[in-house]
């Protein structure tokens, strides 16, 4: 049993550095989790680049991990169970791991009065107890966004803004589910050559960086508005695809905003939109107000614009099922595996790249792997 506990912690400046802290001691109603498969997330790089200034010091919310001590009074979990983590609270949707309270970046993290917190995990089956495992809570979110934007069909159109894990879940779930007319905007990086290498001929491809962007998209559409626009971009592309969705998508149309912006409200041609109010509608499969806001484009039309946050048990189940059923279309995702204990260095570079706009990545998943 290790002796010591190990952390990537948020440095002064910006990246992480590795540290040791004392063991958690398990008290009662505690268990000890050993986060054994834990993913690198867009929403990391952009806290440990300064982008974000979230309170937890340990990042790290996708994840697997394994119980390794349980409190005599816990009789929910057992030593040697499982979990995935489900990072969002869905009764207070401020609470979540590794943003607003320390994460899976450590070989040991102590969950306090388990019983209490029945909200924070889902037990996995063994075939989930490796590296694709810390796929499951991001493709939760790619199946609530497919709730949400109410299972389109195989005759709609739908475009997709990113390049990224997130933006390319999306992309694999909707072609699981039959949709076929899906138009990909991506960025420079050679990530758009793994999302060709997908196979899934059907998806059209845009470059973002276009100089006739709009008209590219449309054409990709034949000339037909979308039903339907996912953006799974980073902060600072927020705003740009919401204007440019708003020329494309029919009245009547939804665009769900999966990623968050740079601002909390964002400015467009004909108005403002609170992109965080926005996001704050949907959580966990739980919906607050009206669940979405129409806008009214310069030209008339309505647009309605929905918003997630956290996933609920049965997204995450669906997840599970998935990648169960699915394992080997799902596995390619991860494209770097890294020991814990010496995945600083790599981390550190990712954020300086990101710093400078040099954003030639050609992985997709980073998973931190801990052994001990």
């Amino acid at each position: 049993m290790t002796q010591v506990n190990y952390a990537l912690r948020k440095s002064d400046f910006r990246g992480v550095e590795l540290v040791e802290t004392a063991l958690p001691v398990c008290q009662g109603d505690d268990v000890v989790i050993a986060p054994r498969y834990v993913g690198l997330c867009g929403t990391d790089l952009n806290i440990l680049r300064g982008g974000r200034s979230d309170s937890a010091q340990i990042l790290g919310h996708e994840g697997v991990a394994e119980v390794v001590q349980a409190g005599d009074n816990v009789r929910i979990l057992s030593v040697g169970d499982w979990v995935v983590l489900n990072p969002v609270n869905r009764t207070n949707q401020d609470e979540v791991l590794g943003h607003s309270f320390d994460g899976l970046f450590q070989s040991r993290m102590k969950i306090e009065n388990i019983e209490q917190r029945q909200w924070m995990y889902e037990l996995i089956p063994e075939v989930l107890r490796s590296r694709v495992g810390a796929l499951i809570e991001p493709l939760a979110t790619a199946v609530y966004s497919y709730e949400l934007i109410g299972k389109p069909d195989r005759d709609s159109n739908v475009v997709i803004f990113g390049d990224g894990p997130v933006a390319l879940l999306n992309l694999v779930l909707l072609w699981l589910r039959g949709v076929t007319n899906i138009t990909l905007v991506h960025g420079s990086s050679r990530r758009v050559d793994f999302a060709k290498s997908l196979g899934i001929e059907s998806t059209r491809y845009v470059n973002y960086s276009s100089s006739n962007l709009t008209e590219n998209i449309v054409e990709s559409l034949y000339g037909c508005p979308a039903d339907v626009t996912l953006i799974c971009t980073g902060p600072n592309s927020v705003e740009k695809c919401v204007s440019v969705s708003l020329k494309y998508t029919r009245s009547g149309g939804l665009v769900n905003l999966i990623a968050s912006a740079m601002h909390p409200v964002i400015s467009v041609k004909s108005g403002d939109l609170n992109v965080a109010a926005i996001r704050r509608m949907n959580v966990c499969g739980q919906v607050y107000g009206n669940g979405s806001e129409a806008f009214t484009t310069a030209e008339g039309s309505v647009v309605n614009f929905v918003g997630q946050r956290g996933t609920s048990s049965s997204h995450i189940r669906e997840s599970i099922d998935l990648i169960s059923r699915y394992t080997g279309v799902f596995r390619r995702f991860v494209t770097s595996r890294i020991d814990f204990r010496t995945a600083a260095s790599f981390i550190n570079d990712r954020v300086e790249k990101t710093v400078s706009s040099s954003r030639e990545f050609s992985d997709m998943k980073m998973i931190l792997v801990n052994d001990s």
